[in-house]
């Protein structure tokens, strides 16, 4: 499971490396990242990451959000 390899690349840019910072957005940040993706646009919402972040997030071997 995992993303294209050019998709990876711009959200490592903008500081995403784990589904469980996905699984965390809410509509401010869906906004703010959505706004960097040049041709992927609207894949944010189209493909449901926030809610498929969250199933992956929880899988066995996933990484864990860091206790604050």
């Amino acid at each position: 499971m995992g993303v294209a390899e050019k998709l990876e690349r711009l959200l490592h840019r903008v500081g995403v490396f784990y589904f469980w910072q996905i699984a965390e957005w809410n509509r401010r940040d869906i906004k703010l990242v959505d706004d960097r993706l040049e041709v992927f646009k609207g894949r944010i919402d189209r493909d449901r990451w926030v809610k498929q972040s969250r199933a992956l997030a929880r899988l066995p071997g996933s990484v864990r959000r860091p206790p604050r």
